[in-house]
């Protein structure tokens, strides 16, 4: 797909316009959704355990700084 036909797929899609981001980066973000849409999304505990994760990430880093 060109980059206009990736971004109207953005566009339905997600019904916004889409980022300004690379070509590969539309390919996989649009990719993920797409079978997101279709095999369903991360079950609410793998949610809960990656939100987790990404706050102890975030404690770590502004202790260090």
């Amino acid at each position: 797909m060109t980059v206009p036909e990736l971004q109207e797929k953005w566009q339905i899609t997600f019904g916004e316009r889409a980022p300004n981001a690379s070509r590969g980066n539309l390919e996989l973000r649009l990719g993920y959704r797409i079978q997101e849409l279709c095999h369903g999304g991360l079950c609410r505990e793998t949610r809960r355990t990656l939100d987790a994760l990404a706050d102890e990430g975030r404690a770590e880093s502004s202790a260090t700084m």
